[in-house]
């Protein structure tokens, strides 16, 4: 099994987009063994007193070949899940025309402890640029179609690394804001979790990012359910490839860290 690892941005003003180097890693990583280099900087951590910033928004739709819009971030062809949430982030001054370039920030309390995601998500783009909050559904309400992955063993096609990019761009972001970095047995355990029980609860707030992350992307593009537990499981599966013994960060160290390198 081959592991997983890959973002872009606008910065303000009229800075011109540029592709990320997380995701043209995250390709390459798939591919080989050996951990990519040259990664972007970590997400800002967002306190509570963080306010709403704009930025330019552009959007971009094209059509698949088979008329389908599910490609995830790459191609689509004006599919949205959910178009009140798309409306609410554009007004922001969010670029929800590549899905991989926003984020979800950590959330720290007045107590300097992380706060677990409700309802309610933060969403900003790789820049760190134009942050706002918004009202997201439970993932079970945002599957869509009935279409069925290929394998995701050894490299996955092109169409989902974007959202395997958001997954672990999130968790390599926890680790860093939080100080702690998880083994590779509950990366395992919360990728496990996140496919049997979407909608659930953990005591790890991690599982609340991995599922704000998964919410927002899953908002933006069409995701069938077998397409989600598809990725979900690529996920695990990838973590217990890198575990070596009890306690190991093998994941991280050699994975998610290589995100934050810019």
């Amino acid at each position: 099994m081959a592991p997983t690892d890959a973002r872009s941005g606008r910065g303000p003003g009229n800075a011109r987009p540029r592709r990320h180097t997380g995701l043209r890693n995250l390709i390459r990583h798939h591919e080989v063994l050996t951990p990519a280099r040259d990664m972007a900087a970590p997400c800002p951590v967002l306190g509570t007193s963080h306010k709403n910033s704009t930025a330019a928004s552009t959007s971009r739709e094209d059509s698949t070949s088979d008329g389908r819009s599910h490609i995830f971030g790459v191609n689509f062809g004006g599919g949205y899940m959910d178009m009140e949430m798309k409306a609410e982030l554009e007004r922001a001054g969010l670029r929800v025309g590549r899905t991989e370039m926003l984020r979800v920030p950590i959330e720290i309390d007045p107590r300097g402890q992380v706060k677990p995601l409700d309802k309610d998500v933060p969403v900003m783009d790789a820049s760190g640029q134009g942050v706002t909050f918004v009202k997201l559904k439970p993932i079970s309400q945002l599957w869509t179609g009935t279409a069925v992955p290929p394998s995701l063993a050894g490299s996955p096609p092109q169409e989902y690394q974007p959202f395997l990019f958001v997954l672990e761009l999130t968790a390599a972001d926890y680790c860093v804001t939080t100080r702690k970095v998880e083994t590779d047995a509950e990366f395992e355990r919360l990728y496990r979790l996140l496919r049997r029980r979407p909608d659930g609860q953990d005591a790890n707030p991690l599982f609340s990012y991995l599922q704000g992350a998964a919410r927002l992307y899953l908002s933006l593009e069409d995701v069938s359910q077998a397409e989600f537990e598809a990725v979900a499981q690529r996920l695990s599966q990838s973590a217990r490839h890198f575990a070596t013994h009890v306690g190991s960060t093998n994941y991280y160290q050699r994975v998610l860290r290589d995100f934050l390198r810019g």
